[in-house]
């Protein structure tokens, strides 16, 4: 009936674990229910505050189509709303705490999309081969089509990623900055760490600054190899909040 056993139903049944996207509209399909409905309501029960909860109502979903113009083909440039955004569940936050550095792919590929990345490059990347990458670390995106593969390489579906804020996805995001200052310290270019208090319209002045330093960098030439050829990563982390100085 399902491509999994009723026991995982039946976890999903007595909400003891949330299903993938993927077991959802299989449900639905079966079910005989709307699907945009269910994934409405799978995405809504994600959200860790009542206002980003709103955003997924059957009523907000019928204003945005009254309001919408004739749909176009997703672009990078396009803010990110239900129809061009990968909502990241659980399923996915098991895969990147097993497989911590697949996130780097899935970086790479969103702030390329809608270009292809080639799988031997993704390999190198996260230092795999290309059989291990594709048949183990990727192979269920592959399959549920969040990932697309040509004879080009491989590109995300849709140009965004959405990250719920919630404690479990917290744990990943801090597992990643952990990863990206020891792989920085390793070979420093610039680094630098400043203690000093700040009164509040000085730190309004240098989080508006740090935000203008992010967007300068973002909107640099994307390249991810050297002059001859060899694959490259940089890593930016921006850390500016209150800190005990007695």
């Amino acid at each position: 009936m399902f491509s999994f056993h009723y026991s995982v139903y039946a976890d999903f049944e007595r909400g003891a674990t949330l299903p993938s996207i993927e077991a959802l509209l299989e449900i639905a399909q079966f079910l005989r229910q709307d699907p945009e409905a269910a994934v409405l309501l799978w995405c809504k029960v994600q959200m860790p505050e009542e206002k980003l909860k709103r955003l997924f109502t059957p009523e907000r979903r019928k204003q945005s189509r009254e309001l919408a113009e004739p749909a176009a083909p997703a672009r990078a440039s396009e803010a990110p709303g239900f129809e061009n955004t990968w909502v990241l569940g659980p399923a996915e936050r098991e895969r990147l705490e097993k497989f911590p550095w697949i996130w780097e792919v899935l970086l790479s590929l969103s702030m390329r999309f809608p270009s292809e990345l080639a799988p031997e490059r993704m390999a190198r990347l996260v230092g795999v081969s290309v059989d291990e990458l594709l048949s183990q670390l990727l192979a269920p995106w592959l399959q549920s089509g969040y990932l697309m593969q040509s004879e080009r390489g491989i590109r995300l579906k849709f140009p965004h990623l959405h990250i719920p804020k919630t404690p479990e996805w917290n744990l990943v995001r801090e597992k990643n900055v952990h990863r990206a200052a020891a792989d920085i310290l390793k070979d420093v270019s610039h680094r630098g760490l400043i203690h000093r208090p700040l009164t509040p319209s000085q730190l309004a002045r240098w989080t508006q600054r740090l935000r203008e330093l992010e967007t300068e960098f973002k909107a640099d030439p994307y390249l991810d190899s050297d002059e001859s050829g060899a694959p490259v990563t940089v890593a930016w982390i921006q850390l500016l909040g209150k800190r005990n100085l007695g």
